[in-house]
C-alpha cells in the first residue's frame, strides 16, 4: 500500500457528547504516537464551538451550524478525503490499550484488491462482528456495522458514496451495494473495538430507544420496505444467513493494490459549502 501521508481519513459524527467523543479520541490518538497514518474530521452535529477542545494533530472540525444525522455528516466530510482508505466511527467507540496497532493491522487486508470493507470485532450483541458469536478469526461478511469499519475509497465511490436518505441502516444498505459490485467485506476479530451504542438515539429518543420494541416497531418496516424495494428481497434474506464463511486471503500475500489519492471527490450536490464549515 502507498505509505503516503495519510493513508487514512477518519470521518466522525458527534452531537453533544463530550462525555464519551473524548475518552473515545484519546484513545484514538494513541495509535498516532511514532506512527501518523490518519486524519480525523470531527463533523460536530452540536452546538456550534463544543468541540473546539479537540484540538487533536491532524484534527479539523467541520461545523455544518446545525444537527445534520449520521449519513449527511459523512457525506459533509467525504468531499475532504483525499486518502485512499475512509474510517467511518462513532463518537462512542473506545479502543483499548491491548489494540493498539488495531488500524496499521487491518490496513493489510486492502493488499488484496478484492477487499472494499474492513471491519474489527465489536462489543455488539450478535452479527460476525460480535466477540460473543463463534466466527472464525476473518471473516468474509455479509455486513460491516457503520460504527467503526474502513472503506476503501474508490470502491465506495463506485458504488455511489454515502447514500444520505438513510437515517438508519445505511451500513446494511452500504454492505449490498459493495458485494453487489464484487467486492469483499472482511471482519477481523483479532482486532478488538469498545461500543457503547446508542448514546446518541438515546438522547434523542429516550431510555428506550436502546430496547428491541423500540427499534423494531420504529425501524423495522421502514428499513425492510426500502431493502426490498432496492436491492430484492433475497437480498436482505442474505443478511440474516447464519455462519459467514471464513475469509480466504489471496495466495499472493505481497499483492499491493494501486490506491492513488488524486481521485475526484466531490459530489454533484454538495452537502454543505466545504468553505464555510471548516475550521
Amino acid at each position: 500500500m502507498d505509505q503516503a501521508w495519510p493513508l487514512v481519513d477518519v470521518i466522525m459524527p458527534t452531537w453533544n457528547n463530550r462525555d464519551y467523543l473524548e475518552p473515545c479520541l484519546r484513545s484514538l490518538f494513541r495509535e498516532q504516537e511514532g506512527n501518523q497514518i490518519f486524519r480525523l474530521w470531527i463533523v460536530n452535529n452540536g452546538e456550534p464551538g463544543s468541540c473546539d477542545w479537540a484540538n487533536f494533530p491532524g484534527t479539523t472540525i467541520l461545523e455544518p451550524g446545525e444537527n445534520l444525522g449520521w449519513t449527511r455528516a459523512l457525506a459533509t466530510a467525504m468531499p475532504f478525503c483525499t486518502a485512499p482508505i475512509v474510517c467511518f466511527m462513532n463518537d462512542d467507540i473506545f479502543i483499548p490499550p491491548s489494540s493498539r496497532g488495531w488500524m496499521n493491522r487491518l490496513l493489510r487486508h486492502f493488499d488484496d484488491e478484492r477487499v472494499a470493507g474492513v471491519g474489527p470485532a465489536l462489543t455488539e450483541r450478535n452479527g460476525p462482528q460480535s466477540i460473543f458469536t463463534q466466527e472464525p478469526d476473518l471473516v468474509d461478511a455479509r455486513i460491516l456495522i457503520g460504527c467503526c469499519k474502513l472503506l476503501w475509497r474508490e470502491a465506495l465511490e463506485e458504488v455511489g458514496g454515502v447514500d444520505v436518505s438513510w437515517f438508519t441502516a445505511d451500513d446494511l444498505d452500504l454492505s449490498i451495494r459493495l458485494r453487489n459490485a464484487g467486492y469483499t467485506l472482511v471482519v477481523d476479530k483479532r482486532e478488538l473495538v469498545y461500543h457503547h451504542g446508542g448514546v446518541t438515539g438515546a438522547k434523542v429518543f429516550g431510555s428506550l430507544y436502546n430496547t428491541d420494541g423500540w427499534r423494531g416497531s420504529i425501524n423495522s418496516k421502514w428499513v425492510y420496505d426500502r431493502m426490498v424495494a432496492n436491492h430484492g428481497w433475497h437480498k436482505l434474506n442474505e443478511l440474516t444467513l447464519p455462519n459467514p464463511p471464513a475469509y480466504v486471503p489471496p495466495l499472493d500475500e505481497h499483492a499491493v493494490m494501486g490506491m492513488g489519492t488524486d481521485m475526484h471527490t466531490d459530489t454533484e450536490t454538495p452537502i454543505a459549502d466545504a468553505a464555510s464549515i471548516a475550521t
